[in-house]
């Protein structure tokens, strides 16, 4: 796959059209009606029909420009009611590295990632997805869940086009040659799918916010973890 991944970084490298764009995720689940009626118990079959009727709402964009990237989750989108965990966090990336914003205990806070997360292994296999050449990625990455007191590791399975040379992902899913087009977690049946690409005449006005302190994603992790245990 090394010649490959080459190739594509020299494909992106040369393409000279302009950055700015608009891209639009929605998100998908395994679930169906079949499944949720197959559910015996009362309270796990509510929960899942919620989990499906909500999962509709959950729009995200990502907007780029020559310099910097921003994913967020569309809030205005979503009814009141509707929970969305991906939601209350977003992402910031530029070329050396990537910065979560959040909101915890009341309290914003930055978390810095490197520019390189997850180790990518980039595959020959290709599919077409609305009209375009796109190539499977699989991702794999590992930390320490201060939650479940134990090392976690994740495989991510991604499908990305090189066309699109731009910078940013998905979330904390960063770091391919391209543009990715659906991205979900080994063993999850729920998936980030790109609904919509804009290209903008004009540079998408991005703030970066202004940071005094950054935190490790470990730093994080125990954060989220005195959160839940307290």
């Amino acid at each position: 796959a090394e010649p490959l991944f080459r190739s594509l970084l020299l494909l992106s490298s040369f393409s000279v059209f302009s950055q700015n764009y608009r891209i639009t995720y929605g998100k998908t689940t395994g679930l169906t009606q079949e499944k949720i009626d197959k559910a015996k118990d009362p309270f796990v079959r509510k929960n899942l029909q919620n989990d499906m009727n909500n999962t509709k709402y959950l729009k995200y964009e990502l907007l780029t420009n020559d310099t910097i990237a921003y994913f967020s989750s569309l809030k205005n989108l979503r009814p009141e009611g509707v929970i969305d965990w991906n939601g209350n966090s977003s992402y910031y990336y530029t070329k050396s590295k990537v910065i979560q914003e959040s909101e915890v205990q009341g309290k914003t806070i930055f978390v810095e990632y490197p520019s390189h997360r997850i180790k990518w292994e980039i595959t020959d296999e290709t599919l077409s997805i609305q009209g375009y050449t796109c190539y499977k990625a699989v991702g794999n990455y590992q930390y320490y869940s201060h939650i479940r007191k134990m090392q976690m590791y994740e495989i991510w399975e991604a499908w990305f086009c090189p066309d699109f040379p731009i910078r940013g992902g998905v979330a904390k899913q960063y770091g391919l040659p391209g543009l990715i087009f659906s991205i979900g977690k080994q063993g999850s049946k729920d998936m980030f799918v790109l609904e919509k690409i804009e290209k903008l005449p004009n540079s998408p006005k991005i703030k970066f916010p202004k940071i005094n302190k950054t935190i490790t994603e470990d730093d994080y992790e125990k954060l989220m973890s005195e959160g839940i245990t307290r």
